[in-house]
């Protein structure tokens, strides 16, 4: 049992330990602060709308040593192995496809459990997945060609797109999926009932630790379950403001480094 209050820590990728897809990665301090969690007894969490082998590979330095939830919550994977996993029902997944097909501008990305998928003459779509975010990535003609369960969809779209087409599509799926914006440029969907939150709380209950037990830091509305639920939630600063007086426990922080170094100092864990 780790020392102190607190023994999961889970952090947000983009905006919060990650800025702009900087190519230099993820900060090293990150690391230190993580090696010494983990020498504690903390667990930490990368916490993303990521893939699983993209965390890995931006985790290099400690990616044995950390828990995984990826896919906004959709899939939690532990020392190898699967603790969480929640799939979209199929026919749900596909119309979900076709409806960001049918919208000019909107770059469709399908998740599954092992590779991530994108329409075959994407090319510059591609590119970016591949080249600049990192994930593995493989090609199909339709979405019905994904041959393994799907976990979650999402569209990348330019502001103006996105400011113009995220509402109605919202509406669209309003009660049959969980819709939230992941970043500026990224919408994504998932199961109804999918979200951060519920999975950190299905992982606690696996590994016996409390939400009063963890802390979190986030940036933005797909954050939202996951700040709201832990002990101690931080938003960064440069965070979306509509998570401002989410609860009474919510903190802004600078950085994530900075936070846990002050913390670790003052022997919360």
């Amino acid at each position: 049992m780790a020392l102190g209050r607190y023994r999961l820590v889970a952090s947000d990728i983009d905006g919060t330990l990650l800025f702009n897809w900087n190519p230099s990665g993820i900060d090293p301090r990150v690391f230190a602060c993580v090696r010494e969690l983990v020498a504690r007894g903390v667990v930490f969490l990368a916490s993303s709308g990521r893939q699983h082998a993209n965390l890995r590979r931006l985790f290099a330095p400690v990616a044995d040593d950390i828990c995984y939830l990826c896919e906004n919550g959709a899939l939690v994977v532990w020392r190898g192995t699967t603790l969480v996993r929640h799939e979209m029902p199929r026919d749900l997944a596909l119309e979900v496809c076709h409806a960001i097909m049918d919208v000019p501008g909107c770059d469709l990305l399908v998740s599954g459990d092992r590779t991530h998928y994108v329409l075959e003459g994407e090319d510059a779509f591609l590119d970016h997945m591949v080249n600049v975010v990192g994930n593995d990535v493989e090609t199909v003609r339709r979405p019905e060609e994904v041959a393994e369960p799907i976990l979650k969809v999402s569209y990348h779209a330019s502001d103006e797109v996105m400011r113009a087409t995220s509402k109605a599509f919202s509406g669209r799926f309003s009660g049959r999926c969980k819709v939230v914006t992941s970043g500026a440029t990224w919408m994504d969907v998932m199961a109804s009932g999918v979200d951060k939150g519920v999975a950190m709380r299905e992982l606690g209950e696996v590994l016996g630790i409390a939400p009063a037990e963890m802390m979190a830091f986030g940036d933005n509305l797909n954050d939202a379950e996951m700040l709201d639920l832990v002990g101690a939630p931080y938003l960064m600063e440069s965070g979306n403001p509509a998570l401002l007086g989410l609860n009474d426990r919510l903190r802004t922080c600078a950085s994530v480094h900075g936070t846990l170094e002050d913390l670790l100092a003052a022997d919360v864990f």
